[in-house]
């Protein structure tokens, strides 16, 4: 698992073999979690025997709002959009790094429906 994790790191910005290879993980039973801004570190992580998706990997979010969003954390996980844009740099977390994590589904753990977050 924890080559595998490695392996969608080392192509992370190659968009069609992330999608290989994630294909790969599921033909092998290994679930791929999606982003989430409170679990989720710059790479793809395995957790538990599956495999949480990287923020680096969500288009559009670059290392700067990464590094903000993994600051921002250290005092607890985010409890609402509200929090986490209270929390992070919005001169890194812009609103295009918003709405790619909201595509992305990196708020899912809010329990809001994409559209409501946009």
């Amino acid at each position: 698992m924890q080559f595998l994790a490695s392996l969608l790191t080392s192509v992370v910005a190659n968009t069609d073999k992330v999608t290989l290879y994630m294909e790969e993980c599921r033909r092998l039973g290994i679930e791929v979690l999606p982003p989430d801004v409170n679990e989720s570190q710059i790479s793809f992580t395995p957790l538990k025997g599956r495999i949480r998706f990287g923020l680096a990997a969500v288009k559009n979010v670059g290392l700067g709002a990464i590094e903000s969003i993994i600051e921002a954390r250290k005092e607890g996980p985010f409890q609402s959009l509200d929090d986490f844009c209270r929390r992070v740099d919005l001169r890194a977390v812009n609103r295009r790094v918003l709405e790619s994590l909201v595509h992305g589904g990196a708020f899912s753990s809010f329990w809001l429906k994409r559209s409501q977050l946009l």
